[in-house]
């Protein structure tokens, strides 16, 4: 029993060692280990998030703006009632397209008047304040100026850090030693 309990622990004593046992790295898997460990790219690729979001929250100012509308009364003789949705868009130019529908019931029982529905649309265009798309997408465009800055930084410091292993590893094959994943770059 204490044999066999013996050559069993031998045998996955073994499997272990020899599972754990140091593989030698090619160029490209070194690089990719190395990129994808390393704390400063890490910290980009969430700058270049962030950048992202504020991009996105600068476009939102041009995109279609759904604005829900409601009102209640009540008074000793009569219920009204008021609700609604508008759409709202601003573009380039600073101009406002708005369209909404209303429903109203003002609470009179048998009258032809008591309820009325509309539908509006309305157009609204600042003259002097905010007006062209240079002062309108002004904050667009920069947030964009920004994710492309952040994109190029990422890439700059994934040349640079491939570079440095390059030569580290150059220096360690060329001078005939070898290199495993426990020694640093």
């Amino acid at each position: 029993m204490v044999k066999r309990f013996s050559c069993i622990t031998a045998m996955v004593c073994s499997a272990c060692v020899a599972g754990f046992a140091q593989q030698q790295l090619t160029l490209t898997a070194a690089i990719d280990t190395a990129l994808a460990r390393n704390r400063d790219l890490a910290k980009l690729a969430l700058s270049l998030q962030s950048e992202l979001l504020a991009r996105e929250s600068a476009a939102a100012d041009f995109a279609v703006t759904v604005r829900p509308s409601g009102s209640a009364s009540r008074s000793d003789q009569r219920s009204s009632y008021n609700y609604g949705v508008d759409a709202i868009r601003k573009f380039a130019w600073g101009t406002e397209l708005m369209l909404g529908g209303n429903a109203q019931d003002y609470g009179f029982d048998d009258s032809p008047v008591s309820k009325r529905n509309d539908v509006r649309i309305e157009v609204s265009q600042p003259l002097f304040r905010y007006a062209g798309p240079l002062i309108n997408l002004n904050r667009l465009v920069y947030e964009e100026s920004q994710v492309i800055a952040a994109r190029r930084n990422i890439e700059l410091r994934k040349q640079i850090w491939s570079c440095r292993l390059s030569k580290r590893m150059w220096k360690y094959f060329g001078s005939g030693g070898s290199w495993t994943p426990k020694e640093s770059p």
